[in-house]
């Protein structure tokens, strides 16, 4: 017939826990000052962030506007108890430096903008000085320059950029001086309006 065998329990024989050592009077000041300059670092952050974003996004001018809406009034906000107020935190002042994934994806964006531009330019697209100003002339090298964009399978949002990189003398002077006009945003033009106002340079 068979036994079972009967296995001692593990419980029994098992260390007691071990409480971890309760945190003395003096660990609240530090925590506080850890949480204070974690603040102030997030702060400078955030400010930094949004410094960023007013950078790389379009003005308000162009972008559709959503209709407006009357706002909720706002609500009173109710104030907390009074608690004991931390000590001011001094911490010395570094610079705020990008990190983690915006600078990875600046980085690797600006990597692959670069790779582009070097590409086209290895295909020697034709330059444009406005020397020659006869229509048949300038249409002629901007077929060719279109004729790149299709063979390199280059997206139709970088098209200005690369073809920009054409442009030389007082072409390229006048440039500079149409992406400072009012109302024209350089960066969303698109190849078709950027050929029009070439044409009539």
């Amino acid at each position: 017939m068979y036994r079972r065998r009967v296995r001692p329990s593990t419980r029994d024989h098992a260390a007691p826990s071990e409480m971890p050592e309760q945190a003395g009077p003096s660990a609240t000041p530090d925590l506080r000052e850890q949480l204070a300059a974690l603040t102030k670092a997030t702060r400078q952050q955030g400010a930094l962030l949004q410094r960023m974003c007013e950078t790389f996004t379009p003005p308000l001018s162009t972008a559709p506007r959503a209709p407006e809406q009357s706002a909720p009034p706002p609500t009173t906000p109710v104030a907390a108890p009074a608690t004991a107020e931390p000590p001011p935190v001094t911490v010395p002042t570094t610079p705020v430096t990008f990190s983690g994934e915006a600078s990875q994806m600046f980085e690797t964006e600006q990597e692959r903008m670069t790779e582009r531009l070097a590409r086209f330019h290895r295909f020697d697209p034709p330059r444009f000085d406005g020397s020659c100003t006869e229509p048949w002339v300038v249409e002629g090298r901007v077929s060719v320059i279109e004729k790149l964009f299709e063979d390199l399978f280059i997206a139709e949002w970088e098209h200005v950029h690369l073809g920009v990189h054409c442009l030389a003398g007082d072409v390229h002077s006048w440039w500079r001086r149409m992406r400072q006009t009012p109302g024209l945003v350089a960066l969303q033009i698109k190849w078709d309006e950027f050929c029009v106002l070439l044409y009539g340079a």
